[in-house]
Parts: structure tokens; sequence; C-alpha cells
């Protein structure tokens, strides 16, 4: 009886019409997705920027293939010393709109020695070219801020962040 019961609370779920709030953040998409692949472009320009002049970020070993936003799925390479990481962009229901996250995944392999990727850490589109970290002291990057001495240290904040969760696992 109680099995039915619940089974029959689920099936309740299955069709269940969204709340048009929900459903209104649709028609913002394609403006809000150009102007966070703004975003993420500037990001990784900034990083490669970062890896041909400044010396602390050469020495932790990165090698950067970067593909653009066209790929959501791939958005870019990151090889260091410690393993790889993969960037793409994932699509979530926010507060207002339809919001974009850079996620980035790292390669492992599981018990059985077969590979995959596993989400370790993400940037949120807090607003146009802004990318914000999670967590209690939040990274927040303006990438076409005008303070240099600011983007760049907040990116290898950033830098710095996608190593540790490449090494010990998923940062939310």
């Amino acid at each position: 009886m109680v099995v039915k019961n619940l089974l029959g609370n689920k099936l309740s779920q299955i069709g269940k019409v969204v709340p048009s709030s929900e459903t209104d953040k649709l028609f913002m998409w394609e403006d809000h997705t150009q102007k966070a692949k703004v975003s993420v472009d500037n990001f990784f320009k900034m990083i490669l920027e970062m890896a041909v002049h400044h010396r602390d970020v050469q020495a932790l070993g990165l090698s950067l293939e970067y593909f653009g936003t066209d790929n959501v799925e791939k958005i870019a390479f990151i090889k260091t010393p410690f393993g790889e990481l993969r960037a793409r962009i994932e699509w979530f229901f926010g507060e207002k709109n339809l919001d974009v996250a850079l996620v980035f995944d790292r390669n492992i392999k599981d018990k059985y020695d077969t590979p995959y990727w596993e989400k370790v850490w993400a940037l949120n589109f807090e607003r146009p070219c802004v990318l914000k970290s999670g967590g209690e002291n939040p990274i927040r990057i303006d990438v076409l801020g005008r303070n240099d001495d600011s983007r760049w240290r907040e990116s290898y904040r950033a830098i710095q962040h996608l190593i540790y969760a490449l090494v010990e696992g998923p940062q939310f």
C-alpha cells in the first residue's frame, strides 16, 4: 500500500505545468547567453595572456588549449602536471534568468580504470563581464575591468582554485 502511494505521488508529478515565473526566464536566454559567452572569451584571453607574461602562472606548468564558446561542451582543455581539466558551459535556472556557468571537469578514472569527467569547480555569470565563484570567499573577476592588478589577482586565484579542485576533487 505504501509503495502504491509513493508511486502514485511520483506519477502525479509527471506532466506538471511549470510556473510562468520559470518559463518567462527563457525569453532573455539568447541575449544573456551571448553576454556570458563574451565574458568566458575574455576570461580565457586573460588566462592565455597570464600564461605568457606571468611568472607564477608559468611556474605552474599550465598548458591551455582554447576552442571558443561555439561548442559549449568543449571550450578549453587545461593540462597541468597534476592532470587535465576541461571547461564547458552549463545552463541552469537562476533567480531571474536562464543562467550560465563556466564549469570545469577533471579527467579521472573509476575503480575499473575507465576514464570519465567529474565536475570539480565553476564560475557563474554574475552580470555582464563578471564571473563569480561560490563559497565563503568568492572570486569575482571583472573580465573587462580597467584595474589590471585586480583582474590578474582574481584570475590567478581562479587558476589556483582550479588546480586545487583538480587535485582534491569537487569544490562547491
